[in-house]
């Protein structure tokens, strides 16, 4: 990235040092994540400091906060992993550490975008579905016969 000593200054007035986390005090979108303007686009500001800092991100890498503080942009406390990588790491992976569906049964089947899923609640689900749309068939026949 190459940086005039104005935009770097710039972005460094933003940023509160404490001793673990540098915290960005400007501008922050809804998320959390701080933006800043750099050559008339809004860009994070995290990933605009891994670049300044540390690399360029590779286009299907995104940048995981290893604080998980979403103000931070320390580069020490700032990954590049997939998405998939992001989301295992993340707050809301908590699904993912389950081993057995709300029914008590093992979630031991994958559909085919490698969703884990319970292949006994799935075949029930799967016969209600097909039993409401016989029933339905059924009325509707019913009520063609006597019109």
């Amino acid at each position: 990235m190459n940086l005039t000593p104005e935009t770097m200054l710039r972005f460094m007035i933003k940023v509160k040092q404490t001793d673990s986390c540098w915290n960005w005090t400007g501008t922050k979108n809804n998320h959390g994540y701080g933006v800043f303007g750099y050559k008339y686009k809004n860009i994070l500001a995290h990933r605009f400091s891994y670049e300044l800092f540390k690399e360029d991100i590779q286009k299907h890498l995104e940048i995981d906060h290893l604080c998980r503080n979403r103000s931070c942009v320390n580069p020490e406390h700032l990954e590049a992993v997939t998405h998939l990588e992001n989301m295992k790491r993340g707050v809301g992976n908590q699904n993912t550490q389950k081993t057995q569906c709300p029914r008590g049964h093992d979630y031991s089947h994958k559909d085919y975008l490698g969703n884990r899923q319970c292949k006994i609640c799935k075949n029930i689900q799967q016969k209600i579905q097909y039993r409401k749309r016989k029933l339905l068939l059924t009325e509707q026949k019913h009520r063609d016969e006597r019109s």
